[in-house]
């Protein structure tokens, strides 16, 4: 018997979560459902794709580097929502 309690998930950060490799990133934890959280997500300008990924992973932090994209993506996400974006060299 296994008395081990479940392990937490890892966290994570992805920078450059809309390239090729943050999106091959993306589907490993995918792969592996319960052993990582996507905790912070950096991307460039391809704001569709940062969205949808926000949607899936629920990312607690995210970070542009241009601050009038990140307000686009603010006006783009529900004001419910619990992720904090942040922009600029700061972000």
């Amino acid at each position: 018997m296994n008395t081990k309690p479940p392990a937490m998930p890892k966290a994570i950060a992805i920078l450059g979560s809309t390239g090729s490799i943050g999106r091959n990133v993306l589907a490993v934890v995918r792969q592996y459902p319960g052993r990582f959280k996507v905790a912070g997500l950096a991307a460039g300008d391809n704001l569709a794709l940062l969205k949808e990924q926000i949607e899936e992973f629920g990312p607690e932090l995210v970070s542009l580097a241009d601050p009038a994209r990140a307000a686009e993506l603010a006006q783009a996400l529900p004001a419910a929502g619990r992720t904090r974006i942040v922009a600029g060299p700061s972000g």
